[in-house]
């Protein structure tokens, strides 16, 4: 069959959209709510945290290669199925199969996984936290029950 890229976790993980006026808007690998830069564009502290669970949610339906009838357990304790989890007015989970959806951290999104997390995460953090909020970045595409790809060897950053 034919695939489709899924975007849903990519901007769970990274933050935001590859076309976002500020490009710190953050994400669940580049500290929201739990590592906030100054980006105004993130909210209060509350905006982050009910944000970071609806990404949360996000992330786990990408995990099931974007299913629609996956069910579990989301982030305010109801049972719902991937298509019933919002995605900008669109359900996240719409797969048959997980092959009909392609996981994916970076590609084709302007700016490598490595430079959309400079932009993201605070200016403090180290080389050493850079380097794990990586592998926290291209884990929840890696680890996808679907076919996944990377960017360039961002896979061997």
């Amino acid at each position: 069959g034919i695939a489709t890229f899924s975007d849903r976790a990519r901007d769970a993980v990274r933050g935001g959209g590859p076309f976002d006026e500020d490009p710190g808007v953050q994400g669940f690998a580049s500290g929201l709510y739990t590592d906030p830069n100054s980006s105004p564009a993130n909210g209060t502290r509350a905006e982050q945290k009910a944000r970071l669970l609806h990404y949360q949610d996000l992330i786990k339906v990408g995990l099931t290669g974007n299913l629609a009838d996956y069910t579990f357990t989301d982030t305010s304790g109801r049972t719902v199925k991937g298509s019933e989890v919002d995605y900008n007015g669109a359900p996240a989970g719409y797969a048959a199969a997980p092959g009909d959806a392609l996981a994916y951290s970076d590609a084709h999104d302007n700016e490598t996984l490595f430079d959309t997390l400079a932009f993201k995460l605070p200016a403090s953090t180290t080389a050493a936290e850079r380097a794990r909020a990586q592998v926290v970045a291209m884990a929840a595409s890696v680890l996808s029950q679907g076919p996944s790809l990377s960017q360039a060897g961002t896979d061997l950053l």
